[in-house]
């Protein structure tokens, strides 16, 4: 049986994590949300 960390899908997937990560490093810190003026 493989450690979950030589298979190839685990990898793939933490790879994916990394990039969303990144990009999302961009987006504003906060965002507000308020229904009441609506």
């Amino acid at each position: 049986m493989k450690i979950y960390r030589d298979l190839l899908v685990w990898q793939k997937s933490m790879a994916l994590v990394t990039e969303i990560y990144k990009i999302s490093k961009g987006f504003p810190k906060f965002v507000p949300l308020c229904l009441c003026a609506y």
